[in-house]
């Protein structure tokens, strides 16, 4: 974990099933797409969707993402 991150802003590192869970608590009409690191990066992309109607027809997993920063 990032010391900075813990001290400065009272933060922690999460897990994918912790974000989806973060999001379900926030609002239950988020939907959580998923979590990706492009190549060569050393951060990650938290994909979700908000979802107004509740009736879960949003986007399916990426695809909103260019395949040239997806994570092989």
């Amino acid at each position: 974990m990032d010391m900075v991150m813990l001290a400065v802003l009272n933060a922690q590192e999460r897990n994918e099933d912790e974000y989806r869970e973060l999001f379900k608590a926030a609002d239950e009409r988020y939907v959580f797409k998923g979590v990706m690191r492009p190549r060569g990066c050393r951060m990650s992309i938290i994909e979700a969707v908000w979802d107004p109607e509740g009736l879960g027809t949003a986007a399916g997993p990426n695809d909103s993402v260019p395949a040239e920063i997806k994570e092989e």
